[in-house]
C-alpha cells in the first residue's frame, strides 16, 4: 500500500524513516499565512510509548497552531499515550476487544447521554456492515458480498 501511494502521488506525499520520526518543527514547512492545512499520518507506534511521549504528543498539543491534522493510527487505544488521547479531536473504533473496552474508550470522551447500553447498541449499529471498495469491478459492497447500488443525480 505504501508503495502504491509513494509512486501515484509523488511530489504529495512525504514518507520519513521509521528509526527516525521527525518533530512537529520538522514536519511543518508552510507558513501559517497561506491558510494551507497539511496531514500526518503517524501508523503504529503503539508500542513505543516513549516516542508517543516525547515526540508524538507534541503533534497533537502544538500541531494545531501550524495548521497541522494528525491521524494516529494504533492497534490498542488503551496503549496510547494519554496526551495524545486528551487532544485527539476524533477517535475511530474499528474493531472493540471487549464490550468493557468499548465502554471505557467511549466514557473517556464525556459523550452526554452514552450510557453502556446505548454505546454498545450504536457500535454494534455502525459496525454490521463493513464497507469494501473494489477497484477491480468499479463498485463498493457491504461485507465483501453485497454490492451497493449507487443512484445517480
Amino acid at each position: 500500500m505504501y508503495e502504491y501511494l509513494r509512486d501515484k502521488l509523488d511530489g504529495f506525499i512525504t514518507f520519513t524513516d521509521l528509526d527516525a520520526p521527525p518533530s512537529v518543527d520538522q514536519v511543518c514547512r508552510t507558513p501559517m499565512s497561506s491558510n494551507k492545512p497539511e496531514l500526518v499520518i503517524i501508523d503504529d507506534y503503539s508500542s513505543d510509548k516513549l516516542l508517543q511521549k516525547n515526540l508524538f504528543s507534541h503533534y497533537f498539543t502544538r500541531g494545531c497552531h501550524f495548521k497541522l491534522s494528525t491521524f494516529f493510527l494504533s492497534h490498542s487505544y488503551f496503549a496510547t499515550d494519554n496526551m495524545i488521547i486528551l487532544n485527539a479531536e476524533y477517535v475511530s473504533i474499528l474493531k472493540a476487544n471487549s464490550k468493557r473496552d468499548l465502554v471505557m474508550v467511549v466514557k473517556d470522551f464525556n459523550i452526554p447521554g452514552a450510557d453502556e447500553r446505548s454505546i454498545v447498541y450504536y457500535y454494534n449499529k455502525a459496525t454490521e456492515s463493513k464497507l469494501f471498495v473494489d477497484s477491480v469491478k468499479g463498485q463498493l459492497r457491504y461485507s465483501f458480498d453485497r454490492p451497493i447500488t449507487i443512484l445517480s443525480e
